[in-house]
């Protein structure tokens, strides 16, 4: 592989560049190269044409992101891009990924993918030992939250959409600039330092205000319904999407008849106000309004001066295209506040936009510093874009939540969320608001904050709950079935309605994890108990048996659940257990359906069955009651078999347990009269 593209010394050379150094002593001392003057320069074609003079001090590194070169890509720039040293023609090569790496005047990595679905990562090692890796994801459609270049294990890229530079001096061992051109349109440069520095700016004006960043929901690569399957197979983007809209109906046709889809994929005008923010021009139908440069948010109550303002901007999918202004994301938001939290006084606003070929970090944040905000009001901005993170914007991650096993469609093509997308978008963010304490009257470490802290734990036992949920994790990491189900069972004795009510749950999901009960507070030991159901069970595929630890159904969060015989005209709160299970160990294993037996004789079990049926569909968990296994008109229980053994009726137990479990019993009590 050759070094470098030769530069013909002639007058069509820009007259600023320098030559390349003729000695080692010049090129180490790094002529040619101004850190100062890099650090500033925002035209592309420059930049390039200064990068054409580095020394053998410095490594440059790309990576392309988004939709790295398009219409901007021209002949002139990639040539320029190719002086550098890099041997790569880029001109129409949008959606490919790309890596290159130069360590002084030496190419040590560069690949392109020309398959606009695959993302690539490589690392090398420069001839100073540091160590660079380098991702690119073309396509946003694979693009994910991470950075696109770091330098021994720090990340440093903007992580813009189009090319990131990274340039990097070895002796000093510092980042001389880290920029992102946007080759897509605009050439535009971003640095994370310079809006960095507007956000910090915007803070101190309006100290009362929070900006979230929201990493938007992607659509799946592991878990997809049949609807989204055939999305991905077909590569359905918004091109092949109008282009073919006929055919491609099926996606949005149970939403819209074929008027409403025309207005729900029609993008409106637009225009620039006179502080250059992106307005649309305002208009009136049946599924798609715009008032005020802005789209309508649905249910909105009247504003008064102690509303909180919510405002939701970014791109389309905060706009909620391909969707009528009630199912917006916005709109979802706003009936959740109204039902859920009728005293909030929470008014959501949508100012989504149509930000393709832009700057989309510019057009935002020129949008943000417009919003009439005052203390108290929050604004939501919906990205896949890494900067704002980087420059020191909290962020809500709900990057991967599709990749949680569904059974209702999220998509009507490979970027926009269909109505149940949005939904499950604004059921998240209403979690994250409440539980961040920034509505209901709490702080960030207030009552309202949904945390361990709810739950009355010692720091200990939050660390063991942590441990606990990290050998969770690691177990979900090596299992792929599209839908996990749980239940938690004492099985004091494991019996036959046990047996019967895993085998339902079973026909319901492809995976079921059953959590024994680790409290040793029962006749039976934990020991014991776990292995009885490690043996009732073995025959089943796509099962587990785990201890569910001291954390659902114990000591700490359900007491009652131990002396039930004393409290059945009691009325029992065992919303602490079920929270528990839905906010920290569901979201472990991926458990999208619980399963409980039913309870026609237990009153404090009843009441926990009812607990699930309210709490777990507020987590996206789908609760199902199966009715007890019963033989001959006689419903099967545990306390039923322990009766039988204290009256002395041993044989008795047979026609309810496994065989497993008699021979268990019958070692225990046979010898015994």
């Amino acid at each position: 592989m050759k070094s470098h593209v030769n530069i013909p010394q002639n007058k069509s050379n820009p007259s600023n560049k320098a030559s390349f150094p003729e000695t080692k002593y010049f090129a180490a001392r790094g002529d040619g190269l101004s850190a100062e003057k890099l650090k500033s320069e925002t035209d592309f074609k420059s930049y390039l044409n200064m990068l054409w003079g580095f020394a053998q001090r410095y490594c440059v590194m790309v990576a392309a992101n988004g939709t790295p070169c398009g219409p901007a890509y021209t002949r002139d720039i990639s040539n320029a891009f190719m002086n550098v040293g890099f041997e790569t023609d880029l001109q129409g090569k949008d959606f490919c990924a790309y890596i290159g790496i130069i360590d002084s005047d030496r190419i040590v990595l560069e690949k392109l993918w020309s398959d606009t679905k695959k993302a690539m990562e490589a690392s090398a090692l420069l001839d100073t030992g540091d160590k660079v890796s380098v991702f690119s994801a073309g396509d946003a459609a694979i693009d994910i939250s991470r950075g696109l270049i770091s330098i021994n294990g720090t990340e440093y890229s903007p992580n813009g959409r189009g090319l990131n530079f990274v340039v990097y001096d070895k002796v000093t061992k510092t980042v001389i600039d880290a920029v992102c051109f946007d080759t897509s349109d605009t050439l535009a440069a971003m640095r994370t330092d310079d809006y960095a520095k507007r956000f910090r700016d915007y803070g101190q004006r309006h100290p009362g205000v929070t900006v979230l960043g929201v990493d938007v929901m992607h659509f799946p690569l592991k878990h997809r319904t049949p609807t989204e399957q055939v999305i991905f197979q077909n590569d359905l983007d918004w091109y092949k999407l109008m282009d073919n809209l006929q055919d491609n109906r099926f996606v949005l046709s149970k939403y819209f008849d074929s008027e409403g889809i025309s207005q729900v994929l029609e993008i409106p005008p637009s225009y620039r106000d006179i502080y250059g923010v992106i307005r649309f021009t305002d208009k009136r139908s049946k599924h798609v309004n715009i008032v005020d440069g802005h789209r309508v948010t649905a249910y909105q109550p009247p504003y008064g001066s102690d509303s909180i303002c919510i405002y939701i901007c970014g791109t389309c999918l905060s706009y909620g295209y391909g969707t009528d202004d009630k199912r917006t994301t916005a709109s979802y938001l706003q009936q959740m506040f109204n039902e859920k939290m009728p005293d909030s006084n929470v008014i959501v606003h949508n100012h989504g936009h149509f930000l393709a070929n832009r700057d989309e970090t510019e057009e935002v944040l020129r949008l943000i510093e417009s919003l009439p905000v005052k203390e108290g009001d929050i604004i939501l901005w919906n990205t896949d874009n890494y900067i704002i993170s980087r420059a020191g914007v909290p962020m809500i991650d709900i990057f991967d939540f599709a990749e949680r096993p569904h059974d209702v469609d999220w998509f009507f093509d490979l970027y926009h969320y269909n109505p149940n997308g949005h939904r499950i978008v604004a059921e998240k963010l209403f979690e994250e608001l409440i539980g961040r304490g920034l509505v209901g009257g709490g702080s960030a470490e207030g009552k309202a904050r949904i945390d361990q802290s709810d739950y009355g734990l010692t720091q200990s036992l939050s660390n063991e709950l942590e441990e606990y949920k990290s050998i969770l994790k690691n177990y979900y990491s090596e299992m792929f079935t599209p839908c996990i189900g749980a239940v938690v069972m004492n099985c004091n004795p494991f019996t036959l309605g046990h047996r019967y009510l895993i085998e339902k749950a079973l026909e319901r999901c492809d995976f079921l994890v059953i959590f024994v009960v680790e409290e040793d507070k029962s006749v039976f030991s934990f020991e014991d108990r776990l292995r009885l159901v490690d043996e009732g069970v073995k025959d089943l595929s796509n099962v587990t048996v785990i201890p569910s630890g001291k954390f659902m159904i114990s000591s700490l969060t359900f007491t009652e659940y131990f002396n039930k015989s004393e409290l059945q005209d009691r009325t029992i709160d065992t919303s602490l257990d079920v929270s528990v299970f839905a906010r920290e160990i569901a979201p472990c294993l991926h458990i999208a359906k619980r399963f409980a037996g039913s309870e026609p004789f237990d009153s404090v079990t009843r009441q926990y069955n009812d607990a699930m049926r309210q709490i777990l569909p507020e987590y996206g968990i789908e609760f199902e009651e199966i009715p007890r296994a019963e033989i001959e008109g006689e419903t099967i229980s545990a306390s039923k078999v322990r009766q039988m053994i204290a009256d002395g009726n041993l044989e008795g137990t047979r026609q309810f347990v496994p065989e497993t479990t008699f021979d268990y019993l019958f070692n225990l009590f046979g010898n015994k009269k």
